[in-house]
């Protein structure tokens, strides 16, 4: 029993110190892995850089689809304010039919 729990141990402490890493990858759609790089690598610097190039790129894209957002709801409120208007005037014209109907009738 003593053999065993030392032989577990001696081979557990062998893998930790001889550091065996796996390369982390993720299968994309066409199924080729991509190996995600290491940040305690010298080029770690460059793609924290990098990633917070790609914050901000995304901040600014969200910025601006807001603010499209706002735009459109102003001219869809100003459209529909059109829309009331005209339909007045629709109202106001089928009146004016009507009124004009009634008057040729009468004078006929």
């Amino acid at each position: 029993m003593a053999a065993s729990k030392l032989a577990i141990l001696s081979i557990f402490l062998a893998l930790i110190f001889s550091q065996i890493r796996a390369d982390a990858s993720i299968l994309t759609k066409e199924d080729e892995p991509v190996k995600l790089p290491r940040l305690d690598t010298p080029d770690s610097s460059v793609l924290k850089i990098e990633l917070d190039q790609l914050k901000a790129k995304i901040h600014s894209l969200e910025f601006d689809a807001s603010e499209k957002v706002k735009a459109l709801k102003m001219k869809n409120e100003l459209i529909e304010d059109e829309e009331e208007v005209i339909q007045g005037n629709l109202d106001i014209i089928s009146s004016l039919q009507s009124e004009i109907e009634c008057v040729q009738v009468m004078h006929i």
